[in-house]
């Protein structure tokens, strides 16, 4: 039988170099490639992108001293046009300008303008309304009604039924009085 120290330390120099070969076995082979899906069925490709660079490149084709000639004449013809203005001439005419605009008689006007639209859209509306109405049915109507209320207060027939309405009441009146 061995001794128990020895054993722990046979023990502990298996673990140290098991756990050795497993670091330099993960180490060489790390595992399963997970930047692509092994499912996938669209092929991997690489996107390009532009760099602010490409994006706003100018190819200059020709003489390179005959084209810096060309803009700086350019340069030279602009700056002879722009010389040539008056530039406190043209902030006095803007400054004129501007004082001119009056943005509340501007306003007034507006406001007068919409109630003149709105009163001639009212007025075309009315217009409109009054030609769709049958003035002549409405007439007919009207004289219609009239003859019913005067069929239905036909004095002559108020009167016989009055009459008879009285009549009864008389006779009503006299055999109360028999009766009592």
């Amino acid at each position: 039988m061995q001794h128990p120290s020895k054993l722990s330390a046979g023990l502990l120099a298996a673990i140290i170099v098991v756990a050795g070969f497993v670091s330099i076995a993960w180490f060489q082979n790390p595992g399963i490639d997970t930047s692509r899906d092994p499912q996938d069925t669209v092929p991997h490709r690489e996107k390009k992108t532009r760099t602010d660079k490409e994006k706003h490149k100018t190819v200059i084709t020709g003489d390179m001293d005959e084209n810096l000639e060309k803009i700086d004449k350019a340069l030279d013809k602009l700056d002879a046009e722009l010389e040539g203005k008056d530039w406190d001439k043209m902030n006095q005419q803007l400054r004129e300008s501007l004082d001119r605009i009056n943005p509340e008689k501007m306003a007034r006007e507006l406001e007068q303008a919409m109630k003149n639209i709105d009163e001639q859209k009212i007025r075309l509306e009315t217009e409109s309304a009054l030609k769709k109405i049958d003035w002549d049915k409405m007439q007919q109507d009207i004289q219609r009604a009239m003859l019913d209320a005067k069929n239905s207060l036909d004095s002559k027939k108020m009167e016989a039924e009055l009459q008879k309405a009285l009549e009864q009441s008389r006779k009503a009146m006299a055999e109360v009085k028999t009766s009592t």
